[in-house]
């Protein structure tokens, strides 16, 4: 029977989950350590350190192709769900309307980067990766 590492060397499929703490600014996040370039990568969930968030939606990357999945989780319409279909990875906005969201910007060769944009507020960031 051939070793785990002469099975991922002959292209077995990999996997690999990760969380990510993001701050509350504009940048670039790295993610490295995965053991290999992945293909796709899924948002498993949010976490926002206020009581005050509306939307989250996680989603994922395969591809060119991306999608996001959004929930209320707090405030006056629960259950609402809606589609998101542009590049974004992720979204979280508050009862404020202000956002967090970011786009993946490359698989690298030991893991990917994550693109932040629209930043009021930190979040954690649950994923998986692979290939």
């Amino acid at each position: 029977m051939a070793n785990l590492s002469a099975l991922k060397a002959g292209g077995v499929p990999s996997t690999f989950c990760g969380f990510l703490t993001l701050a509350a600014n504009d940048g670039d996040n790295a993610v490295t350590g995965v053991g290999f370039k992945p293909n796709w990568i899924i948002i498993v969930d949010i976490i926002v350190p206020s009581n005050d968030v509306l939307v989250n939606a996680t989603g994922f990357k395969i591809g060119n192709t991306t999608r996001a999945q959004g929930k209320t989780i707090h405030g006056t319409t629960p259950g609402y769900y809606s589609y998101e279909s542009s590049s974004k990875l992720y979204l979280v906005t508050n009862a404020a309307g202000a956002q967090a969201e970011g786009t993946l910007k490359s698989f690298d060769a030991d893991g990917f980067t994550i693109d932040r944009t629209g930043y009021a507020f930190p979040i954690q960031l649950f994923w998986m990766v692979g290939r």
